[in-house]
């Protein structure tokens, strides 16, 4: 499926050869400012580090990796483990099977806080990736001046404030699910309740809401951006509306990741690459796709729960 620029949609396997590929369909280009790119690429390594060391807290502790989730034994190996550390004490707190003395001694309203915080990083690591193309759009927009990469820093800042302001309300469902299942919040969900958040996901990819906020994710950003001038706070208030949209197209797969584990990082980093493609790409042939597989794989989960 070709789309106004030439680019083909990811899932169909047709790049335009004759473009700069994944990158100028991010919208990175020669106009694009590099540090404001560094300085994303630093936030989301950085918060890949802080899931990865609470992973290999939690895997040490545990002495397996099996709870965590599908794929995650092995890598248990190569996950960073540093005892004390403060990733280490936050995946304790988010464990309700863990230390029975360290938790006994923080209340219940300091371990949910402790899951805000799992998810702010989680937040980061998925879906920063998604603001590349708004971190080089300003410069375009700027025609080069010396200020763009700042003013890319304002619209990512925007992106990013409204999936961190998010993070509490995944969390609260996360922390819900936990109270009513009695397992630890980090363990995959199994049955019913699996299969219906993978049965929804996947049904919401076809849904028009959906598509209403992929299309707004995908398309007219540099004209969104441009007409938003170099004032930051207008910047910053246009990064906000980018994430509203994006917000709205993948709410459901970040609920995916209770499923898979919420500490499971090969199925956050599977998500991420998905989202990325689809978000970067033209057309409905990865949508349809990761839709379809998501819908039916929660569709066996529900019928295999059901006949057990």
């Amino acid at each position: 499926m070709a789309c106004q620029d030439g680019i083909q949609d990811p899932g169909d396997g047709r790049l335009d050869p004759s473009g700069p590929g994944v990158w100028r369909a991010a919208g990175v280009g020669a106009h694009s400012s590099w540090p404001a790119l560094g300085v994303l690429a630093a936030a989301v390594l950085m918060a890949w580090w802080f899931l990865a060391a609470m992973a290999g807290a939690v895997a040490e502790a545990g002495g397996s990796a099996a709870a965590l989730g599908p794929g995650m034994e092995v890598i248990a190996l190569y996950l960073p483990a540093e005892p004390g550390s403060v990733a280490a004490r936050l995946a304790n707190l988010c464990l309700s099977a863990g230390d029975p003395q360290f938790i006994a001694a923080w209340p219940r309203p300091v371990r949910f806080l402790a899951l805000c915080v799992m998810w702010m990083a989680m937040a980061m690591a998925m879906m920063l990736p998604m603001a590349a193309p708004m971190a080089g759009r300003p410069a375009a927009a700027a025609g080069g001046r010396d200020d763009a990469g700042l003013g890319a820093l304002f619209a990512v800042a925007g992106y990013l404030a409204v999936w961190l302001l998010a993070a509490p309300a995944f969390a609260a469902v996360q922390y819900g699910v936990e109270l009513a299942s009695g397992q630890d919040a980090v363990v995959p969900l199994q049955g019913v309740a699996a299969g219906s958040i993978l049965l929804g996901a996947g049904l919401y990819q076809f849904s028009r809401p959906r598509r209403i906020c992929l299309d707004r994710c995908r398309g007219s950003m540099p004209a969104r951006l441009a007409a938003a001038g170099a004032a930051p706070w207008h910047l910053f208030r246009t990064g906000t509306r980018e994430a509203m949209w994006s917000l709205g197209c993948y709410w459901s797969l970040m609920l995916v990741v209770l499923v898979t584990g919420s500490m499971n990082v090969l199925w956050m980093l599977a998500l991420t690459v998905f989202a990325f493609l689809e978000i970067t790409g033209r057309g409905r042939v990865t949508s349809a796709l990761g839709g379809t597989i998501v819908a039916l794989w929660g569709a066996a989960l529900v019928a295999g729960a059901l006949v057990a």
